[in-house]
C-alpha cells in the first residue's frame, strides 16, 4: 500500500504543476468556467481507485485539483498558499478509518514521501505520506481518533515556513467549498436538507443589543445530539473568530466549538458537562460589544423567536392526542457546580452497546492525569483500560465496580478541575448527567405520571391475586411455602412473576407460619403434598456475560439471515504428519497441525481468489478482498474470539505459528487490541483437538465463508498399482466441511476452494516454498 501511494505522487505533483501554470498564464476570474476547464487534461488514470482526480471551479477565480487523498487549496481567506490532506480511501469497503500517532509535529518540514502518521484501517495499519515537500502548518485530528469518515480534512501541509501562524486557528470546516456541481455528485451520505445548520442564529428585533445565539451544530451527516464539555470562555469574556468557546463531544470524537465573528460571550445557556442536546439546540449568546450585557442576564432559549418557531413545529408533530402530557423539559445538572467533565461509557467497538465497569483504580479525591487509567472496561470482546483524557481531581464515581451493562454513553465519573469545593458533588448522580430518553430528569418524570396517569392500585394481596399470576408462579408458591403477600411482584401494575419467586427462594424469605383463611383455602391447600414429593431446586442461574449475549445475536442473524450451504471433503492428512515430524526431529521446529492448515487455506484463497470474497448488503453484488485475513477461532473463559492473522498468505509457517501462539494467548487474557479481532476475510474453527470427526460451523458475517476442521481418522483404503492391482492401506482422513454464503459461493467455487486444500494437505513441502 505504501508503495501504491508513493506512485501516487509522482501524478499528484502533475496536478499541482498544471494547476500552478494556469495562475502563472493569468487565468483571469471572469473567463468562462467551460472555457477554463477545457484547458485542462486529465492527469490520473480513472482506473486508479486511490487516487483519481477531478477539477472543480473555486470562488477565488482559478481551477482547484480535487482528490481522494487530499484537497488543494493554493490559496483562500488570505492564508497562504497550501494542501488540506484529507483521509484516504486505502480499501473499496473502507468508509471510514483510525488516526494513530502522529510522527510530525506542527511546524516540522516535510518531504513527499514522508510519513505523517498511522492510518488503522479494518484491515491494517499504514502509513499516512506526505505528496509533497512543505511545513505541517496544523494538525486537524488528533492522534487516538477513532472512526474519522473518508474525506475528513487531517491536517495542512504549507509550501513553505511562512506564514505558517495564519493556521493557528484554522479547522476542518474551514477548508474550500466543492462547487454545486460537485455537490450534486456526493454520495447519498452527505446531511439531510432538514438538518438543523450549525450556524449562528440572529436574534430577531427586540429590545436587546446586536448579538448571535450560537446553537449545537451537526458535525458529522449522522448527528442528531451532542455533549457540551468544559466551558474554554466565560459570560463576559471577549471573544475572536476562531476562539474555542467549548468542546462537544459527539458519538465519534471530542471536537472544538468556536465563534465564528469578533464579539462578547453573554450568556452561556447549557451549562458544562450536559448530555444529550439536539442539534439545532441553542448553546450561548455572542453580543457585538460589551454595552447592555446586562439585559441578557434573565435571557432564556425561549426569547429567541427563531428557536421558538423552529421548535414549536415538532412539537406539534409529535403531540398524539390532547391528552397526552405536555413535552418534557430537559433536565440539566447544577450550574452552581465547580468546572468538571463527566467520563461516560465509551463505544470501544462497532457493535459495543453496553459493557461492564470492573475494578477503580482510582478513588473520590485522588489527583489524576491526563493518560491515567480509572478503570477496567469489560466489552464483549475484552477488557480494556478506561483513561483519563485530562488532569484533574476524581470528585465522584458514578458507577461502582462491578456493575454489568452500563449502557454506553452513560456518566462513569466526574473529573473535576481542581480539588476545591468538591464536597458539591456527594449529591451528583449519573442521572445528572445521563437524561433519560423522554429527556425529563426522573423526578419531573415521576411528576408528570402521577399528574397524567391513573392512579396505580394498591398492593395486591394472596387473596386478591389469585388468577392474576401464570400457573408457574402459583406451582413454585405451593413447593415453597410462601406466601404471595409477602412478595413485591415486578410484573404489569404488581403483578407477580417467576423471577419474583425464585429471588425470594435464594434471598432465604422464610414461609409466613399463619395465613389469612382465604389463603390458607386456596394457596396452602395444593401444598398438603408429601415432603419428599417437593425437592428443594437443584439447578443455578448462570450469569450471561456480554460476549455471550453478542455472540448469540450474531449467531442468530447469521443463521436466519445468510443462505447457508456445505460442502464436505476428505483429506489426506499422512503426508503432512510426517513432514512435521521430520521438521521437529532434524530442525527443532514445532509446527502444529492447525498451523499447517492455516497456511495450506492460505496458499487455498490465493490460488482460488473467487472464494475470497463477502456479499455488500447495500450494493447488493459479491466484492473480492484484497487481502487474506483468517480468523482463528479460540475458546476463551467468556465465550468464542477469533483474532486475525492479517495477509496469511504472505507469513511462512513458523512465522504463522509464533503469531498464533501469541494471538491465543492474549485473547484468553483478554487483552487483545480491537484491530486484532475486528475484520478478517475468512475462519477457521478446528474441533479435532477435542476428538470431533465433523462438524459445520456459523458463518461470522460479514464474511461469507468458514472452515470447519476435524480430528484424524485412521481408515483402511484400496490403494491400486501401476499393474491394475491393488492392495488395502491403512491411511490417516481428516473431515473439513466448509460453511459457504451461497449469494457469494457456487459449488464450482466451493469444489475449486476444496480441491487446492487437499492439494496443499497431501503436498505440503509446497508450502514450504
Amino acid at each position: 500500500m505504501a508503495a501504491l501511494c508513493r506512485s501516487g505522487v509522482s501524478r499528484e505533483r502533475m496536478a499541482r504543476v498544471l494547476a500552478s501554470s494556469l495562475r502563472r498564464t493569468a487565468v483571469s476570474p471572469r473567463c468562462a468556467p467551460v472555457a477554463r476547464k477545457e484547458q485542462l487534461i486529465p492527469l490520473q488514470d480513472a482506473r486508479n481507485s486511490y487516487f483519481s482526480a477531478s477539477f472543480i471551479e473555486e470562488q477565488y477565480g482559478f481551477l482547484t485539483a480535487k482528490s481522494a487523498y487530499g484537497v488543494r487549496s493554493y490559496s483562500s481567506g488570505g492564508l497562504p498558499p497550501h494542501e488540506v490532506l484529507t483521509m484516504p480511501a486505502l480499501s473499496p469497503t473502507m468508509t471510514q478509518g483510525n488516526v494513530g500517532k502522529w510522527k510530525k509535529k506542527e511546524g516540522e518540514t516535510v518531504a513527499a514521501g514522508d510519513v505523517l502518521c498511522d492510518i488503522e484501517t479494518d484491515k491494517a495499519t499504514l502509513d499516512f505520506e506526505s505528496l509533497e515537500d512543505g511545513v505541517l502548518a496544523k494538525i486537524l485530528i488528533p492522534a487516538g481518533t477513532k472512526d474519522v469518515p473518508v474525506g475528513q480534512a487531517l491536517c495542512v501541509v504549507a509550501e513553505s515556513a511562512e506564514g505558517v501562524e495564519q493556521f493557528a486557528s484554522y479547522s476542518a470546516g474551514a477548508g474550500p467549498t466543492p462547487s454545486p456541481q460537485l455537490k450534486q455528485q456526493a454520495p447519498p451520505s452527505s446531511p439531510p436538507a432538514t438538518a438543523p445548520s450549525p450556524s449562528p442564529q440572529r436574534s430577531p428585533p427586540s429590545d436587546l443589543p446586536p448579538h448571535e445565539v450560537l446553537t449545537m451544530p451537526a458535525l458529522s451527516p449522522t448527528m442528531t445530539q451532542g455533549n457540551v464539555g468544559k466551558w474554554k470562555k466565560k459570560e463576559g469574556d471577549m471573544v475572536a473568530a476562531g476562539d474555542v468557546l467549548c468542546d462537544i463531544e459527539t458519538d465519534k470524537a471530542t471536537l472544538d466549538f468556536e465563534s465564528l465573528e469578533d464579539g462578547v460571550l453573554a450568556k452561556i445557556l447549557i451549562p458544562a458537562g450536559t448530555k444529550d442536546i439536539p442539534v439545532g439546540q441553542a448553546l450561548c449568546v455572542v453580543a457585538e460589544s460589551k454595552e447592555g450585557l446586562e439585559k441578557f442576564t434573565s435571557y432564556s432559549q425561549e426569547e429567541d423567536g427563531q428557536i421558538a418557531s423552529q421548535a414549536s413545529q415538532p412539537q406539534e408533530q409529535a403531540r398524539p392526542s390532547s391528552h397526552s402530557p405536555p413535552p418534557p423539559h430537559p433536565s440539566f445538572p447544577p450550574v452552581d457546580l465547580p468546572p468538571h467533565e463527566v467520563l461516560s461509557m465509551p463505544a470501544l467497538s462497532p457493535t459495543m452497546t453496553q459493557g461492564n465497569v470492573g475494578t477503580w483504580k482510582k478513588k473520590e479525591g485522588d489527583k489524576v492525569a491526563a493518560g491515567d487509567v480509572l478503570c477496567d472496561i469489560e466489552t464483549d470482546k475484552a477488557t480494556l483500560d478506561f483513561e483519563s483524557l485530562e488532569d484533574g481531581v476524581m470528585a465522584k464515581i458514578l458507577i461502582p465496580s462491578g456493575t454489568k451493562d452500563v449502557q454506553v454513553g452513560r456518566g462513569l465519573c466526574v473529573i473535576a478541575e481542581s480539588d476545591q469545593e468538591l464536597e458539591k458533588f456527594a449529591s451528583y448522580s449519573s442521572e445528572a448527567s445521563t437524561p433519560s430518553a423522554s429527556g425529563q430528569s426522573p423526578k419531573a418524570a415521576e411528576g408528570q405520571s402521577q399528574a397524567h396517569a391513573p392512579a396505580t392500585p394498591a398492593p395486591l394481596s394472596s387473596s386478591a391475586v389469585q388468577g392474576k399470576f401464570g400457573p408457574a408462579v402459583r406451582k413454585l408458591l405451593a413447593e415453597s411455602g410462601l406466601d404471595a403477600s409477602q412478595l413485591t411482584g415486578t410484573g404489569p401494575h404488581g403483578m407477580l412473576v417467576k423471577g419474583d419467586v425464585l429471588a425470594a427462594m435464594k434471598s432465604g424469605v422464610l414461609p409466613k407460619s399463619k395465613s389469612t383463611p382465604a389463603a390458607a383455602s386456596k394457596i396452602s391447600a395444593p401444598a398438603k403434598v408429601p415432603a419428599a414429593s417437593s425437592p428443594a431446586l437443584s439447578y443455578e442461574d448462570i450469569p450471561t456475560s456480554q460476549i455471550r449475549k453478542i455472540i448469540a445475536k450474531r449467531l442468530v442473524e447469521s443463521k436466519s439471515g445468510i443462505p447457508h450451504a456445505y460442502l464436505e471433503a476428505a483429506t489426506l492428512l499422512d503426508p503432512t504428519l510426517d513432514l512435521r515430524k521430520e521438521l521437529k526431529e532434524n530442525h527443532g521446529v514445532s509446527i502444529s497441525v492447525n498451523d499447517f492448515i492455516i497456511r495450506a487455506t492460505a496458499l487455498a484463497l490465493k490460488e482460488v481468489p473467487e472464494a475470497n470474497a463477502f456479499w455488500d448488503d447495500k450494493a447488493g453484488t459479491r466484492v473480492k478482498n484484497n487481502s487474506i485475513d483468517i480468523c482463528v477461532a479460540v475458546a476463551t473463559d467468556k465465550g468464542l474470539m477469533t483474532p486475525i492473522l492479517k495477509n496469511a498468505d504472505q507469513k511462512s509457517l513458523s512465522d504463522i505459528s509464533s503469531e498464533v501462539k501469541s494471538l491465543a494467548e492474549r485473547a484468553r487474557a483478554g487483552k487483545l487490541k480491537p484491530n486484532e479481532f475486528q475484520g478478517g476475510t475468512f475462519s477457521i474453527s478446528n474441533l479435532g483437538m477435542f476428538s470431533v470427526d465433523h462438524f459445520s460451523a456459523i458463518i461470522n458475517p460479514p464474511q461469507a465463508c468458514i472452515l470447519a476442521v476435524g480430528r484424524g481418522v485412521k481408515k483402511v483404503v484400496w490403494e491400486e498399482d501401476a499393474d491394475g492391482g491393488g492392495r488395502p492401506k491403512t491411511v490417516t482422513q481428516m473431515l473439513v466441511t466448509l460453511s459457504v454464503d451461497h449469494r457469494v459461493y457456487d459449488g464450482e467455487t466451493g469444489g475449486r476452494f476444496l480441491k487446492a486444500l487437499h492439494a496443499n494437505l497431501s503436498d505440503p513441502k509446497r508450502m514450504l516454498l
